[in-house]
């Protein structure tokens, strides 16, 4: 009897497991971290089947950039999302990381909070800048590697307008694509 209850608490285990990273994988990978000139910056998010996530960057140092993310879902159920990042700037276009995340208040999987390690490259193409992040995303229950690129343009002093792509691999490869609008400060 108790081995037929440990195999059922394993498989129950495992299956909670990947259907978090699934989740996590559609709803919480984007990292949202990037350098920039002025002291403060707000971001909004939008991609596929998803609710908007907000975004604030400040950036006190000219080797810091501390940025939080929140974001509200409340269909099947209410729950909240929020991160904070810290980024170190090795030289003006390389960044690396801590990223604390949590998701409060969701019925299928409690409260859940996880790590996530990054290193982020940006790179000037013309009148466009490309960031490419490579994320580790680590807990109990989700043990996960995603890259991230992201082309970015500047409308003006004030406003830049960017797509990007998120890949990782679960059971197969998967990928989402993003829009991001930035007001900068």
């Amino acid at each position: 009897m108790l081995n037929k209850l440990i195999f059922i608490f394993i498989t129950f285990a495992l299956t909670f497991g990947n259907n978090f990273k699934k989740e996590f994988f559609d709803q919480y990978s984007i990292l949202n971290i990037q350098n920039q000139n002025s002291d403060y910056s707000i971001s909004i998010i939008s991609y596929q089947n998803s609710k908007l996530t907000y975004s604030v960057s400040w950036k006190p140092s000219t080797n810091l950039i501390i940025n939080s993310k929140l974001k509200f879902i409340n269909q099947p159920d209410s729950k909240i999302y929020h991160s904070l990042s810290l980024g170190l700037l090795a030289d003006y276009r390389f960044i690396f990381g801590l990223n604390i995340n949590a998701i409060k208040y969701d019925n299928q999987f409690n409260n859940r909070i996880w790590n996530s390690y990054f290193l982020v490259k940006e790179t000037k193409l013309k009148s466009f800048e490309l960031s490419t992040s490579f994320t580790y995303h680590y807990n109990e229950n989700l043990n996960l590697f995603t890259i991230s690129n992201y082309i970015k343009k500047h409308i003006n002093d004030f406003l830049e307008v960017g797509i990007g792509f998120d890949f990782t691999k679960l059971n197969t490869l998967r990928y989402k694509s993003y829009l991001g609008i930035r007001l900068i400060l």
